[in-house]
């Protein structure tokens, strides 16, 4: 899974932004606070970018904000939108997040390769997101933002049970498909022997 960009407007601190993250690997994010002298780098938006993709692909953010709605900038008040998209060999994928917007209300769309593949609701389509990019928002945050920000929702992999870190091992690793691999096989295999008994 490769994320190659991101394209927020209206999202916290970030009035307009398209950030290209495409083949970067590990990457580090700089920023320079133009609008307060006092500051060099904190309070220029940095921790928004992440917040950004994470919003988009889980309707949630990292750090507590209080409402649905408090994604929202502050000065424009409305029209918030985060727009992922990721690539995995030849399918494109395309998850739209808005918020209080005018056109486009508070929908959560995915496309493939730019075919509409939402579900019938918001909800229907968040589980088709996670299903297409093989994480929970645990899962993601814990491997892909590993240590940024700290929400009531989200606990770092380091304040985990050793259950929920071998759960989220797991998933990152998408070792489940071994598990379901053997459900299988055994399934198979009970078959095959009612068969032969009969």
């Amino acid at each position: 899974m490769n994320i190659k960009n991101v394209s927020i407007e209206n999202f916290l601190i970030i009035g307009q932004a398209v950030v290209d993250l495409s083949n970067r690997g590990l990457c580090r994010i700089a920023g320079e606070n133009s609008d307060d002298s006092t500051s060099s780098s904190n309070g220029a938006g940095k921790s928004s970018i992440i917040e950004a993709v994470y919003w988009a692909l889980f309707g949630e953010t990292l750090r507590n904000v209080r409402s649905a709605d408090g994604v929202v900038n502050n000065k424009a008040k409305k029209n918030c939108s985060v727009v992922v998209e990721i690539e995995e060999g030849d399918v494109t994928y395309r998850v739209e997040r808005y918020r209080k917007h005018e056109k486009f209300k508070n929908n959560l769309y995915l496309y493939i390769n730019d075919v509409d593949s939402r579900g019938k609701d918001n909800r229907e389509t968040q589980t088709y997101i996670e299903t297409v990019i093989g994480m929970d928002k645990l899962a993601f945050a814990n491997s892909v933002i590993f240590g940024q920000g700290h929400s009531k929702n989200l606990k770092r992999f380091s304040e985990m049970t050793d259950s929920e870190k071998k759960a989220t091992l797991e998933k990152i690793l998408n070792l489940e498909v071994f598990t379901r691999s053997y459900d299988l096989v055994r399934s198979s295999i009970k078959e095959a022997n009612e068969e032969y008994n009969v």
